[in-house]
């Protein structure tokens, strides 16, 4: 899968959606402007060519929240004294960027763009995921990822 297949494949849906369009004005129907030069537009690419071809994938939101520290007291001179900044994070530590379904498999997908590495934690998650058999692509663009996961999805 490519780029120039992956616009192809949204113009067809558009197409399908927007049937009436498609007939009376069908210039009017562009793909979108797909790009892998950040993680997410890369993310964005898998999850569309995912769900384009028959699976359904979606994104998983797996960042912290940021708590500012609360003021507890007040000296004399009036300078607030506050309680350190931090993020809180209430789930799995480690946990994929995309959960997919296709073929009957659920695949986990970590998206890695540029010289971004695996934390210890995705390795940790990775490991105990294909331990029981699950499978787990890491991503750094869209052509070798599609290869990996249509070997690994085949029935």
């Amino acid at each position: 899968m490519n780029i120039s297949i992956l616009k192809q494949l949204d113009v067809e849906r558009k197409k399908r959606e927007h049937p009436n369009l498609a007939l009376n004005n069908p210039e009017a129907i562009t793909p979108y402007a797909y790009k892998q030069n950040s993680a997410n537009g890369l993310t964005r690419c898998i999850i569309d060519a995912i769900n384009l071809t028959g699976g359904f994938a979606t994104r998983r939101n797996n960042a912290g929240t940021f708590r500012e520290g609360k003021t507890i007291k007040r000296d004399f001179g009036m300078n607030a004294i506050k309680e350190r900044s931090t993020y809180t994070f209430n789930g799995t530590r480690g946990v994929e960027d995309i959960d997919a379904f296709f073929n009957g498999f659920n695949v986990k997908i970590e998206v890695k763009y540029g010289k971004d590495r695996m934390s210890e934690a995705q390795r940790t998650y990775r490991a105990n995921l294909e331990k029981v058999g699950g499978i787990y692509i890491v991503a750094r663009n869209l052509e070798d990822f599609w290869i990996e996961f249509t070997q690994k999805t085949k029935v």
